[in-house]
């Protein structure tokens, strides 16, 4: 198998490829684990190639548009379905979180974009998606109504986000948030009062974790019933020294995350009240637990005694 992806590397790098097989030698061709300077040499060539089959695979206004505030087309779900079938690649959605209320309805998602070697999923990039019944009008007034239409959105961010980050195409599509329509909204502009809303800054979605953890922070507040200044003794009390929730990295973002995940599970109580404790260090703690127990460890009550024993212990 080896040998022929390397025999396809070759033929691919040939001048006379015909442009009515380039689509099919491109998905061929591609190796994620070969990496020298010529395999770079050939991943310039490639990205090269994307770009002129914007023209020639994607089709404005189904597959990308021009939202007119950005000199950049946005990349719609049906583009990214397309980018990725052209590299062999397969997308597994998993749910993070879906929160199903009267008055609020959210969900976020991750897509792992996988190439399958002998039966094998290999993740090669990951993309992020996150939707919530206060980005519409509509949606806002009955949240539940619309529940189905906020989970799809969310999942056609993270398709996106996926595509972008692990083909590294952002250089040719945008995903502003604000600018991407529903399917039914094309190629007409939404209304006014059905348009997308751009939040205030600390919660706009482009970094879909800041928005989560924000959700999560209302959720816990209203658990808990404290008012915004005790709110915000707590959340700062558990930051890690010299940061915000913006400047936090990826992996510590993820790890506030299942904090505020467990503030809100009672199961969990003793936890809460050892990594709390633990202050600044409440996030290197929940890192710790994660590394050792599983990124689905709260999901597993009956392991409160070990794990609250590790941490105590450390």
């Amino acid at each position: 198998m080896v040998q022929k992806l390397e025999e396809d590397e070759r033929q691919s790098g040939s001048n006379e490829v015909s442009q009515d097989n380039t689509i099919e030698n491109i998905s061929n061709s591609f190796d994620w684990f070969n990496i020298d300077e010529e395999y770079v040499d050939r991943l310039n060539k490639r990205y090269e190639i994307i770009n002129s089959l914007k023209d020639k695979l994607l089709v404005k206004d189904q597959d990308y548009w021009y939202s007119g505030t950005n000199p950049k087309p946005v990349l719609l779900k049906s583009g990214a379905e397309k980018l990725y079938h052209l590299f062999r690649l397969i997308p597994r959605p998993v749910e993070l979180e879906q929160i199903r209320q009267h008055d609020f309805v959210s969900a976020y998602f991750r897509i792992d974009l996988v190439y399958v070697v002998d039966n094998k999923d290999i993740i090669v990039g990951s993309g992020y998606g996150y939707c919530c019944s206060e980005e519409k009008a509509s949606w806002a007034k009955n949240p539940l109504a619309y529940a189905n239409n906020i989970i799809k959105m969310a999942k056609k961010r993270a398709i996106v986000d996926a595509v972008l980050s692990t083909l590294g195409v952002s250089n040719l599509f945008t995903q502003d948030l604000e600018d991407m329509p529903d399917d039914d909204d094309l190629p007409k502009h939404a209304s006014q009062d059905e348009k997308v809303i751009e939040v205030n800054k600390e919660t706009k979605p482009q970094d879909k974790q800041v928005a989560f953890i924000n959700t999560l922070i209302k959720q816990v507040q209203k658990m808990w019933g404290k008012s915004d200044a005790d709110m915000f003794k707590i959340i700062t009390s558990i930051l890690p020294a010299q940061t915000t929730i913006e400047t936090m990295t990826t992996e510590q973002k993820s790890a506030f995350i299942d904090i505020l995940k467990m503030m809100k599970d009672k199961r969990w109580n003793k936890l809460t009240t050892a990594i709390v404790s633990s202050k600044n260090l409440a996030v290197s703690n929940m890192i710790y637990i994660r590394s050792k127990w599983g990124n689905d460890w709260l999901e597993h009550p009956e392991n409160l005694e070990a794990i609250l024993a590790q941490v105590t212990k450390g």
